[in-house]
């Protein structure tokens, strides 16, 4: 038998199924467990309305995925169809509820002191070239160091070689904006500015 952590996620692998709990996981069938009879849910204690996201989060998105007010049968929000439904519906699931991914800029640091980047890889950690695209690792089941191919790196080599941390420094969304408009700026003007405009950049009325 599934089981699901929720009442959202039960419902929206089961759609057509009623949903029970025993207090803590979620079936699509009522089931005996060893403290207690499972009951059938009452999508209204586990779900938050529609009315309340628009007014504490801005709006709904196209793929958002709701239960009718009436009907409570699973919808799914499309782009023709945002706005068309009344505040009692029950969000399942919605993108401004969502956790987003952390913005971050990398950066790579040398670690200059070869003894200190012995230690932090036996320890585990990684290190890159200055570009970041070749990594050393310490192989600890058999005590070697390999290269970001798997290929052994003798110890005694890796002393010509420059070790560098990666470090990610959490930023904001205009200092993202910025760093990647830098970017673009290698770029010829006309596609700078087209790439710009692809990415959602206009001019304010």
């Amino acid at each position: 038998m599934t089981t699901y952590d929720s009442y959202a996620e039960a419902k929206i692998a089961n759609p057509e199924s009623d949903v029970y709990s025993d207090g803590d996981l979620f079936f699509t069938s009522a089931v005996k467990t060893f403290m207690y009879d499972s009951a059938k849910c009452n999508p209204t204690d586990h779900c938050k309305t529609l009315g309340w996201l628009r007014d504490n989060h801005g709006a709904e998105f196209a793929g958002d995925i709701i239960l009718g007010h009436v009907s409570r049968n699973v919808i799914r929000i499309t782009q023709d169809t945002i706005k068309d439904y009344d505040d009692n519906c029950l969000i399942l699931r919605a993108a401004a509820l969502e956790e987003k991914p952390k913005r971050v800029k990398v950066s790579y640091v040398q670690e200059k002191s070869f003894k200190e980047v012995l230690k932090c890889a036996i320890d585990g950690e990684s290190f890159y070239s200055k570009d970041g695209n070749g990594e050393f690792k310490f192989d600890a089941s058999r005590l070697l160091f390999v290269n970001h191919n798997g290929a052994d790196v003798d110890i005694s080599h890796l002393t010509e070689h420059c070790f560098y941390r990666k470090v990610e420094t959490e930023i904001d969304e205009r200092q993202e904006f910025i760093d990647e408009a830098l970017k673009l700026y290698a770029c010829n003007a006309n596609e700078m500015f087209g790439k710009m405009y692809d990415a959602g950049c206009r001019f304010a009325d």
